[in-house]
């Protein structure tokens, strides 16, 4: 269900940077930390939030911010919902990743979380990658995202990871939702991948 999301999410979130030691590490800021968006735009800050745009030139643009890399229509129509509310945590910093994640709740209830990893390519494989962003689980490969990437659920959430090399950077996304949502999770995961 969804509401079970909510509990997860800051533990799937650390997990993921945690589990992302395969790829070196990256500075970058967090300069949309706490701001939210709305539901029915694309990619802008609501009222009061950071002004933080999505990439204009796709991939080869720095992420600091996971948030403006989903558009709040695809959201929308894709899940069905209005009112819409996304909010940008803080980015988590390990040995080998910055994760930025954002994470959409319609009426209060967390149901989806997107989140990106980067850093340096240390040569490791896209599908090394995705592998550690579902738990060492190798999942149901899916085509058309990233360079590799894979659907899988576990513990009551469903993943979509999905990787590519860009430029020298490893680029790793992850789309965390209720595993009754995995159509919904793979187009989420189809129209972020080619702005990271």
């Amino acid at each position: 269900m969804r509401s079970d999301i909510a509990h997860r999410r800051t533990a799937l979130v650390i997990t993921t940077a945690v589990t992302l030691l395969s790829i070196s590490g990256c500075g970058q800021d967090g300069a949309s930390v706490g701001a939210t968006w709305q539901s029915g735009v694309s990619a802008s800050p609501a009222a009061g939030g950071a002004k933080t745009t999505a990439p204009a030139g796709g991939s080869k643009q720095k992420i600091s911010a996971a948030c403006p890399l989903v558009d709040m229509k695809t959201i929308d129509s894709t899940f069905n919902v209005t009112d819409v509310k996304a909010e940008e945590n803080k980015p988590v910093k390990s040995t080998g990743a910055t994760t930025y994640a954002c994470d959409f709740a319609n009426a209060g209830r967390l149901f989806l979380t997107v989140g990106v990893s980067v850093a340096p390519d240390n040569g490791s494989s896209a599908a090394a990658n995705v592998r550690a962003a579902l738990s060492n689980r190798t999942g149901e490969p899916l085509n058309g995202i990233g360079d590799t990437a894979a659907y899988d659920e576990a513990g009551g959430i469903g993943s979509v990871a999905a990787a590519k090399v860009t430029g020298s950077q490893m680029r790793v996304l992850i789309v965390h939702g209720a595993p009754d949502d995995k159509e919904a999770l793979i187009k989420i995961a189809q129209s972020v991948a080619p702005k990271i």
